[in-house]
């Protein structure tokens, strides 16, 4: 199973959106906070190729042993969006209040949803679980 969170922060500091390094700061300090192990380091790309400028912003991400965490920042509109897509489950009151003090956010919607439902993973993990492997045979000596 996969555990997707989707959040929109509203009212953040656009200062801080446009700030690089507070950017980093959480795609860096995020996964620490909530039980996982970043793989990767994390990618921070300005867009300012947008057709419309508002729409610029930056975008990141870093790669977790989970999944991933990624992000899209648009400062004019005081916008900040995060998702984290993980295969072990965490809490995600954790990672709104983490994101929602380094932007100064107002207000936050979040999106919580359970995906692979039927992965064929899970239902190994099931077995495993409900049916231990027997013990080892005793070995015979073939002569």
């Amino acid at each position: 199973m996969l555990y997707h969170l989707m959040f929109e922060l509203y009212g953040c500091d656009s200062q801080r959106l446009e700030d690089a390094e507070t950017l980093q700061t959480l795609l860096r300090d995020l996964p620490g906070r909530i039980n996982m192990t970043a793989v990767s380091p994390v990618h921070l790309y300005d867009i300012r190729e947008c057709t419309d400028e508002e729409d610029n912003g930056m975008s990141g991400f870093v790669i977790i042993a989970q999944s991933h965490i990624s992000l899209h920042a648009w400062p004019p509109y005081h916008e900040l969006d995060v998702d984290i897509c993980s295969c072990q489950p965490f809490d995600p009151d954790v990672a709104v209040r983490f994101a929602m003090e380094l932007t100064k956010a107002q207000s936050c919607e979040t999106h919580f949803v359970t995906r692979a439902n039927r992965s064929e993973r899970d239902q190994r993990r099931e077995q495993s679980v409900s049916s231990p492997s027997a013990a080892p045979a005793d070995l015979a000596l073939v002569p």
